[in-house]
């Protein structure tokens, strides 16, 4: 009886993990080979019309005294932290538009949506549009309002805040949803026992907003950030680079290191550099949320 019981308990257990065996299968077919394909590729030197050789870790060692994996660390780091602060800015500001009842609230909610609905590529093009220097609307605009005397070529001498911009209007419902779905789940029960206590509004997004929304907010920051190291249309349609390498984002270094100088050795190990950098930042939101749930239980 003994017997029979553990083996229960144990088939019991293994059940879950059988179940997904079919879908570990297709992960791995479809990610692990590929993974472990440019894995090997890394470890070459691989070039178009020349026979591969193996280097081991020589593209790794490269990437350290490289200047332009350097530069492209730094324009990356710029770019990554200029975007994610201001869509984490205008999602709280929207996030807090949003939430307040309003006759349409509904409707703007969705109109919201459409940045998020559209193609990067797209998203891309319109931007490059607004951006031109002889026709474009954001030039037309602020020379009629008396911002600007004369047009201004935005990708040439403003290129990283252009960027950003497009980027963050592109990406920005997502983290106001995120924030938005946060700030539903606080019982508001709390801001009216604060308003009794004649708390004002500033008083009562600092005293339970923020900390409530602690986890959310480290939430959205982590996927913003993560998504940000992967822009690629935005940077390949607007300026791919340049002008000068001034906004060669690692995403993009990568891609032009393989698809153009046709050096998928080197590129292989960039890619795994910037796989590295992405699950470095996994694991300090996984770390954060394990914090702050054992704060929370205390």
């Amino acid at each position: 009886m003994g017997i029979g019981y553990t083996r229960r308990r144990l088939q019991a257990r293994a059940t879950p993990f059988l179940l997904l065996l079919p879908a570990l299968a297709l992960l791995t077919a479809v990610a692990g080979y590929p993974l472990v394909g440019a894995a090997r590729i890394s470890l070459l030197q691989l070039r178009i019309n020349t026979p591969e050789k193996f280097v081991g870790l020589e593209n790794y060692r490269r990437l350290l005294s490289d200047p332009q994996m350097l530069q492209s660390l730094g324009v990356t780091t710029v770019f990554v932290l200029g975007s994610v602060t201001a869509a984490i800015f205008l999602a709280y500001l929207l996030a807090l538009l949003l939430y307040q009842d309003f006759p349409g609230r509904r409707i703007v909610r969705t109109i919201v949506l459409i940045p998020w609905a559209l193609a990067p590529v797209v998203n891309g093009i319109m931007w490059k549009s607004m951006y031109a220097p002889n026709f474009g609307p954001l030039n037309d605009v602020l020379n009629r309002i008396g911002v600007l005397s004369q047009s201004v070529n935005w990708l040439i001498d403003y290129p990283m805040a252009s960027l950003i911009l497009a980027y963050v209007w592109k990406v920005l419902p997502f983290p106001t949803l995120i924030i938005l779905a946060g700030l539903e789940g606080i019982p508001h029960e709390l801001y009216e026992a604060a308003e009794v206590d004649g708390a004002g509004s500033l008083t009562r997004f600092r005293r339970i907003t923020l900390p409530l929304q602690r986890t959310v907010t480290l939430l959205a920051v982590i996927l913003m950030l993560v998504d940000a190291l992967h822009a690629f249309a935005v940077v390949d349609i607007l300026t791919r680079g340049g002008p000068a390498d001034r906004t060669m984002v690692l995403n993009y270094a990568i891609f032009r290191t393989a698809f153009r100088y046709l050096d998928f050795g080197y590129g292989a190990a960039m890619a795994f550099a910037l796989t590295a950098l992405v699950l470095v930042l996994t694991f300090v939101y996984l770390r954060a949320q394990s914090e702050a749930a054992l704060a929370t239980a205390r």
